[in-house]
């Protein structure tokens, strides 16, 4: 499967290439020992943003999901153990969303999933990157495979398919209305983050300016 062979290249080349970036910036005195691994994180997360492939056969989306992370996973491990340091829960996990939200399970040809849905893949924008890559930030914005395609234009944070927030009903609201009222559904978009804080999904509530004709 090319998807997997690509992959596997594209990881060697790129965790070798941070290791030897984070260990030269070490040995000219730049950043000290501490600081490797944090730049490390940074930097082989941003490589897995760039990994994408759709598979059609459900296992072997599987299979390049879980060989693609144990890759990132085996190599973040060693550098850490090297550094006498231990590998963080919340950089194993923005690596686990990156990686299952960019192999996807479909149909090249259709654009769609095999539950007949639009292809979506996240873009990730570095928005800010301070003090040798050790704190960068990024914007997540949904793509369906046809607005890749017709090279459509997003605002920054947008979600292919609104995910709406449930509300909850209190009693006190019911003694006020007697009726459930319909309330406004909000639109939400993805916030800028770090790198390292992706798996949090975290979103914030878009709200619109209105002119007002006097």
């Amino acid at each position: 499967m090319l998807v997997l062979i690509s992959s596997f290249v594209f990881m060697d080349f790129a965790l070798g290439s941070i290791k030897a970036y984070t260990t030269s910036l070490n040995n000219t005195g730049k950043v000290q020992s501490a600081g490797d691994l944090t730049i490390y994180e940074n930097l082989s997360l941003l490589s897995l943003t760039t990994l994408y492939g759709i598979e059609l056969l459900e296992d072997n989306a599987q299979k390049c999901v879980i060989n693609i992370f144990e890759t990132f996973h085996e190599d973040y491990k060693n550098f850490a153990n090297s550094l006498d340091k231990k590998t963080k829960f919340r950089v194993k996990e923005s690596a686990k969303l990156i990686i299952t939200t960019n192999i996807v399970e479909g149909n090249f040809l259709t654009k769609l999933t095999n539950s007949n849905k639009p292809i979506v893949f996240s873009e990730w924008r570095v928005v800010e990157s301070k003090s040798n890559c050790k704190n960068i930030k990024i914007d997540r914005t949904e793509f369906s495979l046809d607005e890749i395609i017709n090279e459509e234009d997003k605002d920054s944070g947008s979600v292919y398919e609104q995910k709406i927030k449930p509300f909850q009903i209190s009693f006190f609201d019911l003694l006020e209305n007697n009726s459930l009222e319909e309330k406004e559904e909000k639109e939400y978009k993805y916030k800028t983050v770090k790198i390292l804080d992706l798996y949090k999904e975290d979103m914030e509530e878009i709200t619109y300016e209105y002119a007002i004709d006097k």
